[in-house]
Formats: structure tokens, sequence, C-alpha cells
């Protein structure tokens, strides 16, 4: 068990290791990689709670929304195996989403219908809809898996929300891993807006500026919107560098095989609770018809 009376203890270079564990967890982040925890538990509190207010102190906030999201990862793993216990699953409820108790019924669990509708309002995929789950009596049953995806989003907003909430001046101690830190991930750069994006478009494109992860269907919609346009792969690309999970290989490859597809249509993507129809959209039946 590590013992100090405060931050000035671990100028002490026998606590070097705890600065690079903390290093490592934003440089995870950064990779898009989830952190591997070690086995020394003090050393991952301490090295966790050095890592959150490093990335505090750079304000960088592409960089804090990288963070938030890797970290949410790495207690979405610890989820699996600690969720089962009724005890530590209200815990983590009461502590990360709006509910308070969720009841299990063999492998699944038990959500209210306007429960689950809140918990999901970030998905938009198929496998999401309400139409698409076990429903009965007023509850949504889910398995595990599914639940503790949908509890990353709540761990997501607690984390954001405590981080920012912090001061963002620190000791001096601090001033070497915020500038190596700060320098690892260029801050967000806000996507021009356009009055001749369709509300829909202008809607996606308000998420990723706000340093927000859209759901794959919005990129598709937003990608094979702005190839119809004449945008290039390249151009695409950039316009997704401010979200946190972005990957340019991947995102390149992505964008690439949606090479050739028409934008999708008014109605296919109110299918998707997409929709954000305006009286500027008129009767228009694709957002490629949009006149401001």
């Amino acid at each position: 068990m590590i013992k100090f009376n405060g931050f000035d203890d671990l100028e002490d270079s026998k606590y070097d290791h705890i600065w690079t564990r903390a290093i490592d967890r934003i440089k995870s982040a950064v990779d898009n990689k989830v952190y591997q925890h070690s086995d020394n538990i003090s050393y991952e509190i301490i090295s966790f709670v050095l890592a959150v207010k490093i990335v505090r102190a750079t304000n960088n906030k592409r960089l804090l929304k990288r963070f938030v999201l890797y970290e949410s990862m790495v207690v979405e793993q610890s989820l699996y195996s600690d969720f089962d216990d009724e005890t530590i699953r209200n815990i983590l409820l009461a502590k990360f989403s709006s509910l308070n108790v969720v009841e299990k019924e063999g492998d699944e669990y038990k959500i209210r219908i306007s429960d689950y509708l809140f918990m999901m309002n970030q998905f938009n995929e198929p496998e999401w809809r309400l139409v698409n789950q076990k429903v009965d009596s007023g509850f949504v049953y889910v398995k595990k898996s599914k639940f503790v995806r949908l509890m990353r989003i709540g761990i997501m907003k607690y984390l954001d929300n405590m981080i920012s909430s912090l001061p963002i001046t620190l000791p001096s101690i601090f001033n070497e891993y915020v500038t190596t830190a700060g320098s690892m991930l260029k801050d967000f750069e806000n996507v021009p807006m356009s009055k001749t994006y369709p509300p829909c478009m202008a809607k996606i494109l308000d998420q990723i500026n706000k340093g927000e992860n859209p759901n794959n269907i919005s990129r598709v919609i937003l990608g094979t919107y702005l190839l119809n346009r004449g945008m290039s792969v390249e151009q695409i690309a950039n316009i997704f560098t401010s979200t946190p999970d972005h990957d340019d290989r991947k995102t390149k490859y992505h964008i690439t095989k949606l090479k050739g597809y028409k934008s999708y249509g008014c109605s296919k993507i109110e299918s998707f609770g997409l929709c954000f129809r305006s009286e500027q959209c008129g009767n228009i039946k694709n957002p490629m018809h949009f006149k401001d």
C-alpha cells in the first residue's frame, strides 16, 4: 500500500513508475487502445487520479473526450465480472445511470421501457430499436453485454462532468507531464458550418464539433451525403478528426467503401430518428435537394 501526504511526496524518484503509468493511460487513449491494468491496485488508483488531473490541466477538449471514452471502456470491462453481484450492480446503477434497481431474470435484465428509451437515445442502429427487443409487461429484457454497453454512456457522462469540474491549475510537479500529454493530440478545430447543410447533416456536424461520437449510421449518412456533394475522401476524413475515437486509417477506409452510393433519402433518415426537418426543408425527399 502506498502512503503519501500529498502530491509533493510524488517528487521522490521511487514514484516515477506511477507517473509513467499515468502517462501510459493517456497515451493508450490517444492510440485508440483500452488501457491494460497492472495487478497493483494502489498504483492504478493513483495513476488514474494523476492522469485525470493531467488531462484537465491540458485544457485540451479533444484529449478529454478521447480519455473519457477509453477510460469508460476500462470500467465497462470490469462491469462484466461485477455486474451479476446485486449489491455492486445497484451501486453502479446509482452512480452511472438514472436507474436505482434493475431486476434480473435468468440471464436477462429487466428495464422499464421509458428507462430503456432514455438510455439508448444515442444508439440509432436497428439492433437497439425497441421493436427489436424482447418486451413484456412494460419491461425490456436485455442480456448483460447489451446492458453494460448501455451503461458506458452514463460512465462517459460521469467522467466528463467530473474531470471538467476540476481546477486547471496544478502544482509545478505536474508541469512536465501536462506538457507531454498536451502534445499528444491536437485540440478540436471546428468544422465550418454551411447554410447549405440541411438540419439532419448540421446536427451530426454539431455533434462532431462538440467532441461527441456520432453513431455508425450517422457517420454513414453524413459520409454518403458529403461524397455526393463532391467532397473527397481526404476532406471528409478531416471532418471526423475531432471524434474521440478517430482512427485516420479506418476512417478513410470506411469512407472509401461508401463511394458510389447515393445519399440517404429523408424517409430513410427519419426511420433512424435522425431527421430534424425545418421549414427550410419544405417537401424535399433527399438532403441533396436542400437549399437555404
